[in-house]
C-alpha cells in the first residue's frame, strides 16, 4: 500500500474540515464562525475538490479522505469503547471507508453483493453508529483506521 500524499489545506479549510468531522451542519459552521451558509459551502468545495471528491462522492468517503490525508484534523473521542471487530468486520470497514456503491463495498468486502446492505448495517449497530459517515469517524476515533499524523514520514 502506498503513503497518502499529505494534502495542504488553508488555515479556514482545515477548521471547516475539523468541524465537519466533529459532525456539524453547514448552517451550525456558519453560526459558530459568523460566516454566511455560502462561505462555508465555498470552504466544503475546495476541501472536496483538494481531496478529489466530486460533489456526489458519499460523505464517508469525504470524511475518510480527510483524516487519511488531513493530519492537522483529528477524530472526536467516541465516549464508548471500540467494539471487538472480527476480520471480516475490518476487511468491510475498510471497504466503506474507499467505496460508495454497494457493488463495490461487496466486491472489496468479498461479501454477496445481496447480503452487503444488512452486513454494513450489523457493522454500523455493533459501532453504535448512526451513519457510515458516522461509523468512519468513530472507527478513527477509536483507532480502527490509521489517521495521517500516526503514519510513518
Amino acid at each position: 500500500m502506498t503513503t497518502p500524499v499529505p494534502i495542504q489545506l488553508t488555515p479556514s479549510e482545515r477548521s471547516i474540515a475539523q468541524d465537519l468531522v466533529n459532525g456539524l451542519t453547514v448552517h451550525d459552521i456558519a453560526a459558530a464562525r459568523t460566516l454566511s451558509p455560502n462561505t462555508v459551502r465555498g470552504h466544503m468545495h475546495s476541501v472536496r475538490r483538494k481531496l478529489h471528491c466530486p460533489y456526489r462522492c458519499a460523505w464517508h468517503i469525504v470524511l475518510h479522505r480527510i483524516f487519511l490525508h488531513v493530519g492537522a484534523v483529528t477524530a472526536p473521542r467516541p465516549g464508548t469503547p471500540a467494539p471487538d471487530l472480527n476480520k471480516a468486520q475490518m476487511q468491510l470497514l475498510q471497504a466503506i471507508t474507499e467505496h460508495s456503491r454497494v457493488f463495490q463495498i461487496a466486491i472489496a468486502a468479498n461479501l454477496p453483493p445481496g447480503d452487503t446492505h444488512q452486513a454494513i448495517q450489523e457493522l454500523v449497530d455493533v459501532c453504535r453508529a448512526q451513519s457510515t459517515a458516522d461509523l468512519v469517524t468513530r472507527a478513527y476515533g477509536w483507532r480502527l483506521l490509521e489517521p495521517a499524523e500516526d503514519r510513518p514520514q
